[in-house]
């Protein structure tokens, strides 16, 4: 059944299937009702086609009378149907006709009035005599003359309407020529009237068809065969009241047109109606497998936009609220602008009471009400002015800037000290930062230097140990355990102090041109040899045209140094390193890349801090000082260095600004 879901040809052989059994339960339900209409299922075969065609011939006998009323000539009049009619007055003598005797099938027969129109001589037929048993009289205007006639009512009243009246007979022909509406509905009583049980059944078995699969097509909407996961489609992601809204007109407007329409039981009847079934099926189909999708996915409400526009009113509303509380709170702390708020209403209530009084005095104090009130506000606008400019100074990390308060008073006056006491704070912060940073280097240096005296000692005496003749192999393997630790531990103060003169600006920095794609070059072929040894391939790309820029030869070698050390040491086998130099606007840029042999669960910024490794197993040489080092030499010299990871990608870019 999973696998049916996902199938898409399961669900266009579903979907044909729900196509069939729905017009079949449509044309069953709408033949049976037809059927029923006529009296099939409690008469017989020829009183029911009987009754199909009485019921055709009244319309049709009415219609001929209001053409007859209009002025059409009553040859004109149904003439290519197996419809005939007569009309004849009161007498029995014929005005009309156009049956011939031919042989029936029935016969329908109306009285009408179509010579004259009664009309009272006073309004809703008042009698026009004064006297209280006066007798009504009525106006008569004859329709073809134009005579207008004055007759008492009562018995003189209908003698005279029941002489005037027309009598009109319709015949329906038992030999159908012309294929018509009275064709068809004999053609569908002959053909169906023995099955309209087998209509009833049919109707049932279809309609439980239907809903199977209407059940699967539920059950497979959604599912997509290269995804486990219910996916929506661009349909199923309209918001669901507008969805709704275009749903029912798309199924209302046919649904308004059919019953508008005087759809016939023929040919052309059954295909303008097998036309609109088909689009309202696939319409409700389509609405019904977005609804299902909607429902799997938890988003039947979540993106209907009547619920969205709710949420958002009502976060605007509670946000209004906390807004009024906040500054209900707040009163207290601001009883001066509160004070002057009062005094503007109560001077604005004076002048409502005054207007009516004085003219040039409500005037004057409205003059003096906006007046008062302008300065004021121009007096808010001041300070505020005055603080934004020191709020700026101060957030960007200038730690001398000033406020001037000369003319500030109240809470603006409390507010620009308060931020003048976060400057002093900050100042007292950044220097016993730079206090402990150079306390920190200083202890570095001191500790390093002093460590240093012995480990010379410890290098010089392991070395004469290593000239002696030992006969003892273990012996032999101490010495060089302490010789090669030893040269270990002599490179970590070298870095040590060198992080550490670095971080400081101690280095001391000799700044000339220097021209990086040379530098490069250097670099690739110090280090191919010990990279094919790593199997590691090395690719280099630089500009043909020369880059230079004002650095420090040393501390720029430093930097690819260490660079291209840690890459030895971390970059996984058989893979590549890119090399790469280019320039930016005034700006170039040296990015080195390669693919990790550990996984990097930390981020770039982390592994440029010192004594941070990527190899958290420490297995592999390396005093995480390397990273730390190249960056605070490019900081040294104006550069800039950073790290980015992703996944295991390892990428640095420096950037320096180039001269000509």
């Amino acid at each position: 059944m999973k696998k049916l879901k996902k199938s898409l040809a399961a669900k266009i052989i579903a979907l044909i299937l729900f196509c069939i059994f729905t017009l079949t339960l449509a044309a069953s339900a709408v033949l049976s009702l037809l059927l029923e209409g006529w009296g099939a299922y409690s008469a017989d075969r020829e009183q029911t086609k009987l009754n199909a065609m009485q019921e055709l011939a009244w319309s049709h006998l009415y219609a001929a009378h209001d053409m007859l009323e209009s002025g059409v000539d009553g040859k004109y009049i149904l003439r290519d149907t197996n419809f005939r009619f007569s009309v004849a007055d009161n007498t029995g003598k014929k005005l009309f006709s156009n049956y011939k005797s031919e042989e029936i099938i029935c016969r329908v027969i109306t009285d009408i009035e179509p010579r004259y129109h009664i009309q009272a001589t006073v309004d809703a037929g008042i009698a026009t005599a004064e006297a209280e048993n006066s007798v009504p009289v009525y106006k008569i205007v004859r329709n073809d003359t134009g005579e207008v006639l004055e007759i008492p009512a009562g018995e003189e009243l209908e003698k005279w309407v029941e002489e005037n009246s027309l009598h009109m007979t319709g015949y329906v022909l038992k030999d159908m020529s012309v294929k018509d509406n009275y064709y068809w509905r004999s053609q569908v009583v002959d053909r169906l009237y023995p099955y309209k049980y087998e209509l009833i059944i049919g109707a049932a078995v279809s309609a439980v068809l239907m809903f199977i699969v209407l059940a699967f097509l539920m059950a497979a909407a959604g599912h997509r065969k290269d995804s486990e996961e219910i996916v929506l489609s661009p349909v199923d992601k309209i918001p669901l009241d507008i969805f709704a809204v275009c749903a029912v007109a798309a199924i209302g407007i046919p649904i308004s047109i059919m019953s508008e329409m005087n759809i016939q039981p023929d040919m052309y009847g059954f295909t303008v109606i097998s036309m609109f079934l088909i689009w309202i099926v696939a319409t409700a189909l389509i609405s019904l497998a977005s609804l299902a999708v909607r429902v799997k996915t938890r988003t039947l409400i979540k993106n209907c936009l009547c619920i969205k526009i709710l949420f958002w009113c009502w976060n605007l509303l509670k946000k209004l609220i906390i807004f009024a509380f906040a500054m209900i709170k707040s009163i207290s702390m601001n009883k001066r602008f509160v004070l002057f708020a009062a005094l503007v209403l109560f001077m604005e209530l004076c002048l409502m009471v005054l207007s009516g009084l004085d003219a040039a005095m409500s005037f004057f104090l409205w003059v003096l009400n906006i007046a008062a009130a302008l300065v004021f506000f121009a007096y808010i606008v001041y300070c505020f002015t005055k603080l934004r400019a020191g709020a700026k100074e101060l957030a960007a990390g200038s730690l001398t800037c000033s406020i001037d308060t000369k003319y500030m008073r109240g809470e603006f006056l409390e507010h620009a000290n308060d931020m003048m006491n976060i400057r002093s704070g900050l100042t007292r912060a950044v220097n016993e930062r730079m206090k402990s940073e150079r306390f920190q280097s200083e202890l570095i240096t001191n500790v390093s230097h002093d460590i240093k005296t012995p480990l010379t000692s410890i290098i010089n005496y392991v070395d004469l140990l290593d000239k002696e003749e030992l006969n003892n192999g273990k012996a032999r393997e101490y010495v060089d355990v302490l010789s090669r630790q030893s040269a270990k531990l002599k490179k970590l103060l070298g870095d040590l102090i060198e992080a550490s003169k670095a971080s400081t600006g101690v280095l001391a920095v000799n700044a000339e041109r220097c021209e990086l794609g040379v530098l490069l070059d250097q670099c690739a072929g110090e280090y191919s040899e010990r990279l094919q040894k790593a199997n590691l391939r090395l690719l280099v790309s630089k500009p043909e045209t020369p880059i230079t820029i004002m650095a420090d030869g040393r501390h720029m070698w430093r930097i690819l140094d260490n660079l291209m050390g840690n890459v030895l040491k971390y970059a996984q086998p058989g893979t590549r390193v890119y090399l790469n130099l280019e320039q930016d606007a005034e700006r170039a840029r040296i990015s080195l890349r390669n693919i990790s042999r550990d996984e990097l669960n930390i981020s770039g910024e982390e592994l440029m801090e010192r004594f941070v490794r990527g190899d958290s197993s420490r297995s592999t040489e390396g005093s995480g000082l390397g990273l730390a080092i190249a960056r605070s030499l490019c900081t040294l010299q104006g550069g800039e260095m950073s790290l980015n990871v992703d996944g295991d990608l390892f990428k640095i870019i420096i950037t320096f600004n180039t001269i000509k």
